[in-house]
């Protein structure tokens, strides 16, 4: 058969019956939803852990932390976490901005300390209501919290994972208590020294001591002050 005749056959039967259906395409697998960050309570894992202004080696400094110390992480980015401002952290502003606690001009840079080569922190909008105090160091600028959403940055190596966003808060919470406890003990260890050693009842004084180094052995600063104020008693 010549090839002439093979190619009318084959043109004939396609308009008869169709061409062949083409394979079905495989459905694309779907695309994988990135997961959503979870906040923790971070633990350092070294001393002298520097904390950044911004995800970045070069940024300012903003303190140094030491080993063992609890932090908030809210977020990452690249080598880094963003953590949330620890709870002794000021700001400040310009008092020229605010007017009876307004703010009074768009993208008022907040700074780190009360002078203008102070990293800045964040930014205030025309029309915030903030609350302050005159700064004793520079009566020019206004103490303030920090914005809402300002955020740190520490290098994730120097972190390790203590527990759940609530961790911290709970041991802060310890912490106000024992600091509080011993702050009594110490001060009724005075009031007994102070007394003829016939007229002294140190009983109650020697157990909040041994009731802070056995309840609170989590905080080793306060638990050994404990010890300390225990000596002074016997």
């Amino acid at each position: 058969m010549s090839s002439r005749l093979i190619f009318s056959f084959l043109l004939i039967a396609t308009l008869a019956f169709g061409a062949p259906a083409a394979a079905p395409k495989a459905n694309p697998a779907p695309a994988k939803k990135a997961e959503a960050f979870k906040p923790f309570t971070g633990k350092l894992l070294s001393n002298k852990v520097r904390i950044r202004a911004k995800a970045d080696l070069e940024s300012p400094i903003i303190r140094q932390m030491s080993k063992s110390e609890l932090l908030l992480v809210v977020a990452e980015e690249g080598d880094f976490y963003a953590i949330a401002p620890l709870k002794d952290t000021k700001a400040y502003v310009f008092r020229s901005y605010i007017l009876d606690d307004v703010v009074e001009a768009n993208r008022v840079n907040v700074r780190l300390e009360p002078h203008l080569d102070a990293p800045i922190i964040g930014q205030l909008q025309a029309g915030e209501k903030i609350e302050g105090v005159v700064c004793a160091m520079n009566h020019k600028w206004l103490e303030i919290a920090p914005p809402k959403g300002t955020r740190f940055f520490v290098a994730k190596e120097f972190v390790g994972h203590a527990g759940g966003p609530e961790f911290l808060a709970n041991m802060e919470k310890r912490k106000a208590q024992v600091e509080e406890l011993l702050s009594s003990a110490y001060l009724n260890a005075e009031t007994e020294c102070n007394k003829e050693y016939e007229e002294m009842a140190p009983q109650h004084t020697i157990e909040q001591f041994q009731m802070i180094m056995r309840n609170f052995a989590d905080f080793p600063e306060t638990t050994t002050q404990a010890k300390e104020g225990l000596a002074l008693l016997k």
